[in-house]
């Protein structure tokens, strides 16, 4: 005999199924891909790596490496807080972007990172982790040993320590020491892509070395002084603020300055006998500096110019081929071949 469902049974059950398959439709729809991206800048214009900077004591400097490790994430929406404690970031100045997770998350007003890697996972083997994992072995490394954990930041590069206008000291400072594990809270406000949410931060290195002599304290691998300032600079100093998509090469800044000289500096005649000439046209009134280097790296001239054109000699100068490089304010702003005869 068949059996029958009353009407009502049916309806409830239908509408029971509806409404899950409804849930589960809404639940999955408001999951977001999370991603982070870093503006690297000098104040306000972007930072590049391997150009000349002037810090905050005026001293001229570069950086040929920016390394640091970015873990346990929390993100801040109106009512509540989303923790990620297994999240580890490795940023780098090459990375663009890093997912940071799929959530159920409408809106994000703030983030909160901790710079380093937690205690627990400082001492473990980088071997264990697959090759993509931000713990794994590192060229160049990222891990100092066994007892001593990973680095939580590395910077190197280059500064001016005899006022030459040349960069010839390198400076270099390594954080070790799970001590320094710090957290740092920052407001942002997303930008909402379909399925994506991006959060911008901007990076101002321009802060990162204040109240640190480069010359004198050119060094540190470990957790003491000079690392300390750093360490400060990132926490209380606003290395890290909220950003946007359109961070600049700014019309007042220290890159428009470069290429604006680059097409505006002349040497000439080239090749050259006996004496040169160098003119130059800028917007305001400015020193330029100028070097000559032979193919063995040394310096064999050098002058300054406070007007827009001069002269020098290379009378005393063996024939052969030279590297012509000038200096605005410190920076490098133009290098081209001169050929003596």
């Amino acid at each position: 005999m068949t059996k029958f469902i009353p009407m009502t049974r049916f309806i409830r059950t239908v509408s029971l199924f509806l409404v899950i398959q409804a849930l589960s439709s809404f639940a999955y729809a408001q999951k977001k891909k999370v991603y982070l991206e870093i503006n690297h800048l000098m104040d306000t214009t972007k930072l590049y790596l391997n150009r000349t900077y002037t810090n905050w004591d005026g001293i001229y400097h570069n950086f040929e490496r920016s390394n640091l490790y970015m873990s346990e994430w929390t993100l801040f929406t109106k009512s509540d807080s989303v923790v990620m404690n297994d999240k580890i970031v490795l940023a780098d100045y090459n990375t663009e972007s890093y997912l940071i997770g799929e959530l159920d998350i409408d809106s994000i007003e703030a983030l909160q990172f901790h710079l380093g890697v937690p205690k627990r996972l400082n001492h473990l083997d980088p071997a264990q982790y697959e090759e993509s994992h931000p713990l794994a072995p590192k060229l160049p490394s990222m891990h100092w040993g066994w007892s001593a954990g990973y680095r939580f930041f590395v910077f190197e590069g280059y500064c001016d320590n005899d006022a030459d206008y040349s960069l010839e000291q390198y400076i270099n400072y390594h954080a070790v020491g799970s001590h320094l594990y710090s957290a740092i809270k920052v407001d942002v406000e997303p930008v909402y892509e379909g399925d994506s949410i991006v959060l911008y931060l901007d990076m101002n290195y321009l802060k990162l070395y204040e109240n640190l002599d480069v010359i004198k304290d050119r060094e540190e691998h470990g957790g003491g002084r000079i690392i300390q300032v750093i360490l400060d600079n990132f926490v209380n100093n606003g290395v890290f603020s909220g950003g946007d998509a359109d961070f600049h090469d700014s019309p007042n800044g220290t890159n428009e300055l470069t290429d604006r000289a680059k097409q505006q500096v002349y040497i000439y005649p080239n090749p050259c006998v006996g004496q040169g000439n160098i003119s130059f046209d800028f917007h305001n009134s400015q020193t330029l500096h100028w070097e000559l280097v032979d193919l063995n790296g040394r310096k064999v001239a050098k002058q300054e110019f406070d007007t827009h054109q001069g002269s020098f000699s290379t009378g005393q100068l063996e024939s052969g081929i030279y590297l012509s490089i000038f200096y605005l304010d410190g920076i490098e702003t133009q290098s081209t071949k001169l050929v003596v005869y």
